[in-house]
This record gives structure tokens, sequence and C-alpha cells, in this order.
């Protein structure tokens, strides 16, 4: 029920083209497949049609210091892509509700991980953001997202030998008839997957595993020690100087007119969404591209609606957290592949960004958030507030209701 809630509120917020490419792509398209159609067929007034007609707001700078948000002139809403993000709906349920099913297999504890596990894939604006989108991207998002769910339930009931197999046709399926450099970032998933499986044959992972256990106990019996507070204001100075810090000069620079202000702001949006710019994007520190990635986990889109840093705060907080949860726990507590599968998935994707920044957008790295929700599960009481400010903020900035 919370799915079909969720996409409906997903479908009607946010309009179809606040997503990447979502008209150049079948332009360019068609243009190479049809161009004795293209010449003749004019799709201008298609797009146009279909287009949201975005309004930004007066004052960019506090709309992306406190969430970024636009405004529709108008919110194109038709029976197709209504019938066509029903299709997918269900097909998103039916995963989950066969994982809900497998679960009961599962020993109590990991059951009631998998749950939450579960209930935050769901709960993540950014989830039904990426399915819910009309481009050749959704087909190996659906691939990705299933496959690391079923990969996460296996690793508790440690029968993870069939998993490859399982997933290789729908793979080379996609590849060949809807050919994308998302096929890429699937063929990544599949090798972090052997990587990890062979990985954990080998007795020094065992020994890092351990080093690591040691550490992660050691910092949470710190966590007595250092209060909420005193953590959440050194957190807040680390993010404002180092966004400060790496864009002040820019900024500076920009303020001469209110075009340049909605030109440049906000910048580690651009860090994300960029795609052409590569020279642009590589002025830009590894750490701001992995923490405008870390953003888009939650949601950020194209147009710049996002949530403020507040609450992307309190979701980066609940992952550092769970992250050293998980790692406190022995190896026979936790499955020892799902902690190599996060390790070698983080390693991955900052290797990937640091050579490639245009790839820094979370629509290539959304294999990741089965993976983060799951850590999530772990601190299920501050993942909820920080997922339920997420959708005050959700409603109130969304572009069918914000008034600019």
């Amino acid at each position: 029920m919370s799915s079909i809630i969720l996409a409906c509120l997903r479908i009607f917020t946010i309009p179809i083209d606040d997503y990447p490419d979502i008209f150049h792509i079948y332009q360019v398209s068609v243009a190479r497949s049809l161009p004795w159609l293209y010449n003749f067929l004019d799709l201008e007034p298609l797009f146009r049609k279909t287009s949201c007609l975005v309004v930004k707001p007066n004052n960019i700078l506090d709309s992306y210091l406190f969430g970024g948000h636009y405004s529709c002139t108008e919110f194109p809403i038709s029976l197709t892509y209504l019938f066509y993000n029903s299709c997918l709906t269900l097909l998103f349920v039916l995963i989950i509700y066969c994982h809900l099913i497998y679960s009961r297999r599962l020993l109590p504890k990991h059951q009631i991980i998998l749950i939450r596990c579960l209930f935050f894939v769901v709960s993540i604006p950014s989830t039904f953001f990426f399915l819910l989108a009309v481009h050749t991207d959704v087909p190996y998002h659906f691939l990705s997202l299933s496959f690391m769910i079923s990969f996460i339930y296996l690793a508790f009931t440690n029968n993870l030998r069939n998993l490859p197999f399982i997933y290789l046709l729908p793979f080379l399926f996609i590849s060949k008839f809807l050919p994308d450099n998302q096929s890429q970032i699937s063929f990544l998933v599949f090798i972090i997957f052997l990587l990890s499986w062979f990985a954990i044959q080998w007795k020094h992972t065992t020994r890092i595993s351990h080093y690591l256990r040691n550490q992660s106990v050691y910092l949470l019996r710190l966590q007595g020690k250092i209060s909420l507070r005193v953590f959440t204001i050194f957190l807040f100075t680390v993010i404002f100087f180092l966004v400060g810090f790496n864009f002040n000069e820019y900024i500076l620079s920009s303020v001469g007119t209110s075009e340049a202000l909605l030109s440049n702001l906000p910048l580690i949006s651009k860090v994300s969404l960029i795609y052409s710019d590569s020279e642009l994007l590589s002025k830009y520190p590894l750490i701001i591209r992995i923490f405008g990635t870390i953003i888009g986990f939650a949601l950020l889109t194209p147009f710049g609606f996002g949530f403020s840093i507040f609450t992307n705060s309190l979701l980066i907080l609940s992952l550092f957290i769970g992250f050293f949860r998980v790692f406190s726990l022995r190896d026979e507590e936790f499955p020892l592949i799902i902690k190599t599968m996060i390790l070698l998935s983080l390693f991955s994707v900052s290797a990937a960004i640091a050579i490639l920044p245009t790839f820094s957008y979370y629509k290539y790295w959304l294999f990741l958030t089965p993976l983060f929700c799951l850590l999530l599960a772990y601190v299920p009481r501050l993942s909820l507030v920080s997922i339920g400010l997420m959708y005050i903020e959700y409603l109130y900035r969304s572009p069918l209701f914000n008034p600019l």
C-alpha cells in the first residue's frame, strides 16, 4: 500500500520532463534510427506539450540552502503516462511482495532487518523518481534494484551461487534491445558481486573484517561520550567549510546579476547533474562530487528539486551510524559477503566518480540504494525522522503545489 501511495505522490508532484535527457535522448534516437522521419517530423510541439515549463524561485541561494524547488507553468498529465506508471508500480510492488514472502524463511532477527530494508527502499523518494521515469534507464534500474535486494536476502540464507545466473539472461536481453551506458553499470554490479564472492574466500578478508569490527565497536562506545549536539555542530561545520572553501570565490564572482545566480547555483547540484561539460566538473574536488552523489540518494532532480542541508545531514548521519553498527557485528551475526559488497561498491563508485566526473549523478548508482537502506535498517528511529522530514519538505516544495 505504501508503494502505491508513494508512487502516486511521485507521479502527481514531479513532472515527466524532470529527468536527464527525457526529450533529448528520444529526439537523437529518432534522428539516428529514422533520419528520413526526423527530417519531416517536428518533435518540438510534442515536447512542449509534455513539458513542465519550469519557473525558478526568485531567491535561488536561499532555495538551495533550505531545499531546492521550482514550479510548473503547466503540469503535464496524460492517461498514457498514468497507465505506464501504473504498470511499473505494480511490477515494483510484485518484486517487494515476493521478497517479503520469502523473508519468512529467514531467522527472526534477519527477517526484521530485511523488512526494514525493504521499507526504506520503498520510502526513499529517489527510488520512485528513477523507477517511474520515461527513459531507457528504467529497465536497468529495475534489474539492479531487484538484483541487490535478492543479494541481501540470499546472503542471509547463505545461498548465493545461483544469483548471477538468474539475472544474467534478463541483463543480456535488456542490453541487446535497449543499449545504454547503464549496461556498463549493471555489468559493474556483477563484477563487484564476483569480486566479493572470491574475496570472502581469502583469509585476509576475515582479518580486515575483524579489524573494522574492532574500530567500529570502539567508535560506537565513544558515541556515548560525544553528545549528539556536539556531533551535529561538528557535522554542519565540516559541511559548511567544505562547500564554502571550494565555492566561495565562484559564488562571489557570480552575485553580480540574478541571471548569474540562476545559471550557476546550486553548485553541488551542478556537480551531480552536468553531463557534457567535463572540464567544469574536473575543477571540483572528489569530496564535493561524492557529496553530491550521496545527496542524490535522498533525491536531487535535474531541475533542482531537493531537500535542505539539515534533512540531508540527518540522512548522512544515519548512514554513518548504520555503517559502524553493521561493521561492529561479528561475521557469524552478519554475512561477511554483504560487508565486502558494501566496501567494494563504495570504493568502485568513488573511483568511477574520480575518473569519470560526469557519472556523479545518482541515477548511475541506484544499485547502492538497497545497501544504503540496509544500513538505515540498523538506525530505524533516526532514519524514520530523516525520511519523515523529507516528505514534509517534499509536499511543501513539490512543483505542483509550490507557489513561487
